[in-house]
């Protein structure tokens, strides 16, 4: 299945908005409609390769949609709306074997006040389904979502509240199309979306949940073979939960000299910070202060943030107590070290790192916190 007839490579610049991105094509900046509302920043770094089509519409603001991006040299679709296309086409041609006989009679069907991305028919009896389009995944783990949505946890709702109202009809579909082969198994990204986790969790016996791993090649064709991961429930009962360790990031305009506590006045140069925390009894909450600039300060990073900006904010839900761990590791990758910043109650040198440049556009930093996050799990 041809997903598009033609597309042209475009080198990644920067996303102004959640809608458009800017990309150089033949040695010229071009704009680009993004089909996608989702975050996408571990995928969306600088200098990565997009796929562009020009706009279907001619009165479009911009001239070309961004379509798919490369990673590690296969695409991934960035426009989600194929999401329902490519799911219909697999079904019907039987490429799904979980669903075998089953055939798409309808896309956006409507129940009640609710719509429904597929309805299926096999032999006169009629299945509910929902496709999501999966882009996140570490070296073994395939995640959703990439950002909080409270509208995936409503259709995980709805489906298990029209299967309760049905029990004598086959199990309604969630359909992830994970777009990427080789992977070892899929997990809600509790991290990320914590409420969606729990959700799956407590309908899990009212639907049939099927990680589905597909692949694309650079002619922007769907391959036929598909391959179902499985997931580690036990994984989501014991881990999401509200507690564990993160990461905050804060950036600072010019340079400066501050007093932080007992530490006495340290200077800090001008660039990115990422503290290392821990939040046993609530990571949400931990995260939510740090952004308070008006606030008494109790931790190192307090007296830093009043003079810096919020960047971001990552959490990393576990059981286990990681933050040294988290602390050892980035200090392999940071520019800058500040002793004794935040590690008093610790022997680590330090728990806050310095980057010349922002740590959201590199590579190395996704993948330690993939790591963390999921892969050291398995």
């Amino acid at each position: 299945m041809k997903l598009y007839p033609k597309t042209v490579t475009a080198v990644f610049l920067k996303r102004p908005n959640r809608f458009l991105v800017v990309a150089k094509l033949q040695g010229q900046e071009v704009e680009a409609y993004l089909a996608n509302p989702g975050r996408l920043l571990e995928l969306l770094i600088p200098g990565c390769t997009l796929y562009l089509i020009p706009s279907p519409n001619p009165k479009a603001k911009q001239p070309w949609q961004a379509v798919a991006i490369e990673v590690e040299g296969e695409p991934v679709l960035l426009n989600t709306h194929q999401a329902n296309h490519m799911a219909q086409w697999l079904i019907n041609e039987g490429q799904v074997r979980e669903l075998e006989g089953w055939r798409v009679l309808k896309r956006e069907h409507k129940v009640g006040h609710s719509r429904f991305d597929l309805l299926l028919e096999k032999a006169g009896v009629q299945r509910l389904a929902e496709v999501k389009c999966v882009t996140l995944f570490s070296e073994k783990t395939a995640q959703f979502p990439d950002a909080p949505s409270k509208r995936a946890v409503k259709h995980l709702k709805e489906l298990a509240q029209w299967a309760q109202q049905n029990p004598d009809a086959p199990k309604p579909l969630i359909i992830f199309l994970i777009q990427k082969k080789g992977l070892k198994q899929f997990l809600p990204d509790y991290h990320t979306d914590l409420e969606f986790a729990q959700t799956l969790l407590a309908v899990r016996p009212f639907l049939e949940i099927l990680p589905l791993a597909v692949s694309l090649n650079i002619r922007m064709e769907l391959s036929a073979k598909t391959e179902l991961l499985p997931i580690p429930w036990e994984i989501i009962e014991s881990e999401a939960k509200d507690k564990g360790s993160y990461l905050y990031l804060i950036k600072i305009d010019q340079p400066i000299e501050i007093p932080i506590g007992g530490l006495g006045v340290r200077g800090f140069p001008a660039g990115y910070y990422v503290y290392v925390g821990s939040a046993m009894n609530g990571v949400a909450k931990r995260l939510a202060r740090h952004r308070l600039v008006r606030k008494k300060a109790h931790w190192h990073i307090d007296y830093l943030r009043r003079h810096a900006h919020h960047h971001h904010g990552l959490p990393i839900l576990s059981t286990d107590q990681i933050e040294c761990q988290l602390a050892q590791a980035l200090d392999k990758l940071a520019d800058l070290r500040f002793p004794s910043f935040g590690s008093s109650d610790c022997t680590c040198s330090s728990h806050l790192f310095g980057f010349f440049k922002d740590p959201l556009d590199l590579t190395a930093f996704w993948r330690l916190l993939f790591y963390f996050r999921t892969d050291r799990l398995f």
